[in-house]
């Protein structure tokens, strides 16, 4: 049964307060003004739009004055709604934009809960954005994640720097600490499609905090690809103990950047130069490759052959990465291929766009051997 007392439930539900003086002054504008539009409509005989047009603009002293009562209780209800709703409605749209501004302020400072998809989460403990700033710019160059959420997950910051919110558009911050669960609740983690954890410091023993983080982040998402960094490879055990498999020990990497480049001065730029997915060459990989039965040498054959900008570098076999095997080295069912090219190549793309169907075709001609979608 429609009655005004239903229609003030419903239109209830929409206002941003439940309680308080703010509420029942609104309860009182919008019970005058669904009285004053049956009023209009009746003593005036207009249509039901007209009444309700004329009902908004008395209540927001507007008055434009295209639509006016003409009769005597057309004219009396006016004057009485405009006196109910003169101070109703600058109180109501007063609170409304404190309500709204409060509300863009709490989401500027990351006490929000995210309403986000398939977005990838930045954990980070430091007061330097500059390591946050490289990797998303790293993540926007690449295809894959080009289009996806960031939400950056800290309590070192009040607010996400300006250099950060300036830079790139589609990021979000969730105030809290690492090792509360509440905090990726908030960054509505089991919505992700990764996580990046940076280390909780500059020593080994960050890596337990580190470790706890990631531990916190696969009891709420089991499946979700964690990403973290560690100090200490004598630490990995705590990292894959709590559902992380993809480690980077930054402990190592740059001791053994530092001598290879003693003993080769071009080994160092080209790390950076093939990681960096901004440059012309970056280093990727295709976890599987779906290429079993062929050697890594007619691989490579007929990479050259395709006239594509791209060379294996590799084969993943589990844990396990084979640089450089030898030409005879077969790939199994299940193996993943590490490539240096000049772009990320869609590897399982329909049609033409999918490297994987081209190199098929040129190895069956090849090899003899038919060639497999």
């Amino acid at each position: 049964m429609i009655s005004p007392q239903n229609i003030l439930k419903k239109l209830r539900r929409l206002l941003p307060w439940r309680s308080g003086t703010s509420l029942l002054v609104s309860e009182i504008m919008l019970l005058a003004f669904l009285l004053y539009v049956f009023a209009f409509h009746t003593f005036e005989r207009r249509a039901l739009f007209d009444s309700v047009w004329v009902a908004f603009i008395t209540m927001t002293t507007i008055g434009y004055g295209d639509i006016s009562a003409g009769t005597a209780a057309g004219r009396i209800s006016t004057i009485i709604f405009s006196i109910i709703t003169l101070g109703c409605f600058s109180t109501v749209a007063s609170q409304l934009i404190t309500k709204l501004s409060d509300i863009h302020e709490r989401r500027v400072r990351g006490l929000v809960r995210l309403r986000l998809k398939r977005h990838i989460l930045i954990v980070d403990w430091s007061k330097n954005p500059d390591k946050i700033t490289t990797v998303i710019d790293n993540l926007r160059t690449d295809t894959d994640t080009s289009e996806s959420p960031i939400a950056i997950v800290s309590e070192a910051f009040e607010e996400l720097p300006t250099r950060i919110t300036d830079d790139f558009d589609d990021i979000y911050f969730s105030h809290g600490s690492p090792t509360n669960a509440n905090t990726y609740v908030q960054a509505n983690v089991t919505e992700a499609q990764a996580a990046i954890v940076f280390a909780s410091g500059e020593d080994s023993s960050a890596d337990v905090l580190t470790a706890a983080a990631v531990g916190i982040i696969d009891d709420l998402h089991p499946r979700l690809e964690i990403v973290a960094e560690c100090l200490d490879k004598q630490n990995e055990g705590l990292f894959r103990r709590n559902g992380c498999e993809r480690i980077v020990f930054t402990g190592e990497i740059v001791p053994l950047i530092l001598a290879k480049t003693a003993i080769d001065r071009g080994v160092g730029p080209s790390v950076f130069e093939t990681l960096d997915t901004r440059t012309e060459s970056t280093l990727y990989s295709v976890q599987d490759a779906q290429l079993d039965g062929y050697t890594f040498a007619q691989i490579s054959k007929c990479l050259v052959e395709l006239e594509e900008r791209v060379l294996p570098q590799g084969v993943i076999r589990g844990r396990r990465i084979i640089m450089a095997p030898e030409k005879d080295f077969r790939v199994e069912d299940g193996d993943g291929l590490i490539l240096l090219g000049d772009r990320k190549h869609p590897w399982n793309a329909s049609g033409r766009k999918g490297l994987r169907q081209r190199l098929v075709n040129q190895l069956s001609i090849e090899t003899g051997r038919g060639g497999t979608a």
